[in-house]
């Protein structure tokens, strides 16, 4: 399956979109670009549609998707990755992305955590990292835009 990332249209998804892209066109490998879709609704997100106040959930989705295709494209040395693929599902982002970790080489999220556990993993990388079947990379959107390397660090945050 290749590079397998999350996307949320938040900037620190799209700083892992840009190296995701890197990565995958230095590897060699397809690049799949993964939004999980909630389909409930928070009261509050109810609200927001009934009065006009929010864009529609569909029309949310496709643009991030959209926005997504454009930063690996525009990442890609190349124009874009020699592979690309986008795949919308209906479910919890991390129940996705470890099925998905389980066929993929890579699994890259962003991270904008505020807490110390969270600072460093996120929220969904957080509940992911003891869950992912293969090789977790973490990317902040206020990290500097870095080429890919050969160094791998694992941390084991169960002690936390």
């Amino acid at each position: 399956m290749g590079i397998v990332v999350g996307v949320d249209g938040s900037p620190a998804s799209r700083a892992a979109v840009r190296w995701g892209a890197r990565e995958a066109e230095r590897r060699a490998l397809p690049l799949t670009l993964l939004h999980a879709a909630s389909t409930q609704l928070s009261p509050l997100m109810a609200r927001w549609i009934v009065f006009g106040q929010h864009e529609l959930p569909h029309r949310r989705v496709q643009r991030i998707v959209a926005d997504a295709v454009e930063v690996a494209t525009d990442s890609a040395s190349d124009g874009a990755p020699a592979q690309l693929n986008t795949k919308v599902v209906f479910t919890d982002p991390v129940d996705a992305l470890e099925k998905f970790s389980r066929h993929a080489d890579l699994v890259v999220i962003g991270s904008s955590g505020r807490r110390m556990r969270q600072l460093l993993f996120g929220s969904v990388g957080s509940e992911l990292s003891p869950r992912c079947r293969c090789p977790l990379a973490v990317r902040h959107g206020d990290e500097p835009a870095s080429p890919p390397s050969d160094v791998a660090v694992q941390v084991d945050p169960s002690g936390w």
